[in-house]
């Protein structure tokens, strides 16, 4: 993934820029919860002012010293922004007597803190509005922290239409796998340092504190349309299937000013991301961008986005969404063209190259999306995972492959002393202790790759203890014989060694992520631990169910754990979405039963009746309005619920997590804990490095 030095003259400008308007920044570096707890630290990126070390591409650790900026920032008359307290920014637009805050960071802390420093510099005002841009929740975990500034009567919370949605589909249904991914790709257990995390191209961390989520009051349902809040005018522009299924940019024309989401940013985006997500569409993704310079470039002044520091004046932004445009567009075409052409997504990812005028500019470089990755997404979005030969249709799983190719090549011990010879040349030692990294920086990319690809196979190679075998002893120092004798112990070491080599070549933030969290995890997995590890996910699972939104496994820094109040903001038929996937299946095979869940209202008035039915191992609900409802008639395939349970707001989560006690209800309370000792709990931290 080699690209052109970025041009001088435009990164000048883009070091300026990340300046400008500098107003201050807190004394205490450290933003903790109100336990004392530390959920962010400002000063732990100050190595980044350094020159940059051979352990990081040089072209990265300038754009994270860049990203590493904290603070109060004046983007233009009435308009502000706090940087680098979190993943994302959070603006302030000055109303007649308040604020309205655009985006609201990852979790309440480090919105207060936010918002604390901004008060500092500009007087208390109250929040007079949220406007929440897409569903990430780095842009609205913080929520609840802004809404308590508000004034006395409701705050309005705008949103694209599809938000809530959204928030609690990648959050709540595809959470657990989402998470332990995120982990890889953010970096989240990763220190600081020259040779550890350096950032993550589109910030610096994901801070570590509590994430909340509110329903929006109003939704936004198509371009054009116009709000006043507080005496500010806004002007959306709906981008749906951009960078997130629901997505809108913002003009704010008394000001000139142009809020351009996550939509164009200072790197390239993703077109499908490494934690995982929907595959984006990027040929939609340009168009969008184009009509956002048609809509406002001519009266634009200043364009800033959710994450990183605006360009000023018009020639500039019309130039920074001409190329976020073009960037995507070609990705786009080519990707399609060489895909009509025979080519496989491995292929096109080793054949495409930007344009020369593309690849030198700075608000383009791969520091988060990668053009390897994101070519690969465009064919995933319109052919799939299956690249149409039939020898890739049903390969075996990884670990079943990896221990006959390991076999074929004469055995472990054969296959590890080859990738020895592969790094540290013909001289290499015959056995014992792996070289350090440093030694193998003479090994050509293609050699590291190709023995990254060979050590894997020998770590997913490694014999499973044999049926009935004692379980692993309780100190992480005394593994069990498999994995302690060479060659297998050996290839982890070499493979985290791999790992940590490319890492330090990456000009991509999360590819380093990924390498860097790879090879701690290596390192750090012994055999005991992992016995012990999944000992304790059965205890779990014997303990009964967890919360529908259960907060995400270890920290992303520090000693804290950040608690995850998303399940507060959940209703039932979310908590009955993300049930459907917890519910063991073929346990559930020869289980029929029904229940009713009762939304009722702040006042306590059914508003909603959710009607539950499981079949065939299958949950299946639907949604009837209290008003003006018919009389509910009983079939063979949905049946009159056995049990009704009545569900105060923000309570449906608990009644998935803690049973009835607490719940008015009627009917039979057995169906409920059947329905509950059938459901399963995610594994927090599964293996991704090494085998199941």
């Amino acid at each position: 993934m080699t690209q052109l030095p970025p041009d001088p003259d435009a990164l000048a400008a883009v070091e300026e820029d990340s300046r400008r308007g500098f107003l201050g920044t807190r004394r205490d570096p450290l933003i903790r919860a109100a336990s004392g707890a530390e959920v962010y630290d400002l000063d732990a990126y100050s190595f980044l002012g350094e020159p940059a070390p051979a352990t990081a591409h040089p072209v990265l650790w300038e754009h994270s010293r860049r990203v590493a900026r904290h603070g109060l920032f004046e983007v233009c008359e009435g308009v502000f922004q706090v940087r680098g307290f979190d993943l994302a920014n959070l603006t302030l637009v000055e109303g007649e007597s308040g604020v309205v805050v655009i985006d609201t960071l990852t979790c309440t802390e480090t919105a207060e803190a936010a918002l604390e420093l901004y008060f500092a510099h500009r007087g208390r005002r109250p929040v007079a509005g949220v406007v929440l841009t897409h569903p990430h929740v780095d842009h609205f975990g913080g929520v609840a922290a802004v809404l308590r500034q508000g004034a006395a009567e409701p705050v309005p919370v705008l949103a694209p239409e599809g938000f809530h949605h959204h928030a609690t589909s990648e959050n709540v249904v595809a959470g657990p796998a989402m998470r332990r991914r995120s982990g890889y790709m953010y970096g989240g257990a990763l220190p600081a340092g020259p040779a550890g995390h350096v950032g993550c191209g589109l910030g610096q961390r994901v801070a570590a504190g509590t994430t909340t989520l509110t329903e929006p009051t109003d939704s936004i349902r198509e371009t054009g349309e116009t709000r006043e809040i507080d005496g500010v005018l806004l002007e959306f522009q709906l981008t749906p299937g951009t960078e997130a299924p629901a997505e809108m940019n913002i003009f704010l024309p008394q000001r000139g000013a142009l809020c351009l989401a996550e939509n164009a940013v200072h790197t390239l985006h993703n077109i499908i991301t490494l934690r995982g997500a929907q595959v984006r569409d990027a040929k939609r993704w340009s168009a969008y961008l184009d009509e956002t310079r048609r809509l406002f470039g001519h009266r634009t002044e200043v364009a800033f986005a959710t994450h990183h520091w605006p360009p000023w004046g018009r020639e500039r932004v019309d130039e920074f969404l001409s190329v976020q445009r073009d960037v995507y567009g070609f990705m786009h075409d080519q990707t399609v063209r060489l895909m009509n052409d025979g080519l496989t997504p491995e292929e096109i990812a080793e054949t495409l190259t930007l344009p020369a005028a593309l690849a030198a500019s700075p608000v383009v470089r791969g520091f988060y999306g990668s053009l390897s990755h994101n070519v690969k997404g465009i064919y995933q979005f319109y052919l799939g995972w299956y690249d149409g030969s039939p020898a890739h249709l049903w390969k075996l799983p990884h670990r079943a492959g990896a221990r006959r190719w390991i076999d074929l090549l004469g055995g472990a011990e054969k296959a590890v002393g080859h990738a020895r010879r592969l790094l540290f040349g013909e001289q290499a030692e015959a056995a014992g202790a792996p070289q350090r990294t440093e030694a193998i920086r003479t090994a050509s990319v293609e050699d590291l790759r190709f023995a990254a690809e060979l050590l894997d196979a020998c770590v997913f190679a490694q014999p499973a203890p044999a049926p009935g075998a004692p379980p692993a002893p309780a100190s992480d120092t005394q593994a069990d014989a498999p994995y302690a004798v060479a060659p297998y112990a050996e290839a982890r070491e070499l493979l985290a060694a791999v790992f940590e080599r490319l890492a330090h070549g990456c000009e991509n933030a999360v590819w380093r992520n990924e390498y860097l969290t790879g090879a701690a995890e290596l390192r750090m997995s012994s055999p005991a631990r992992a016995a012990r590890a999944a000992g304790e996910a059965e205890a779990a699972r014997a303990a009964g169910p967890t919360p529908a939104a259960a907060p995400a496994a270890g920290s992303p820094r520090g000693p804290v754990q950040g608690r995850n109040q998303l399940a507060r903001g959940l209703g039932p038929a979310d908590v009955l979405d993300s049930c459907a996937v917890r519910l063991d299946g073929p346990a559930a095979a020869e289980t029929s039963l029904s229940f009713d869940l009762v939304e009722l209202d702040a006042a306590g008035e059914a508003v909603r009746v959710h009607r539950a039915h499981l079949r065939n191992g299958v949950l299946r609900h639907s949604c009837e309005e209290i008003a003006g409802r018919t009389e509910h008639t009983a079939t063979d395939s949905d049946p009159e619920a056995q049990l009704s349970i009545r569900v105060p707001p923000g309570q449906a989560a608990r009644l998935a997590h803690a049973g009835l006690d607490g719940f008015d209800h009627s009917g039979d309370p057995a169906v409920w804990e059947r329905f509950r000792s059938l459901l399963t709990t995610p594994r927090r931290r599964f293996p991704i490095v090494a085998p199941h």
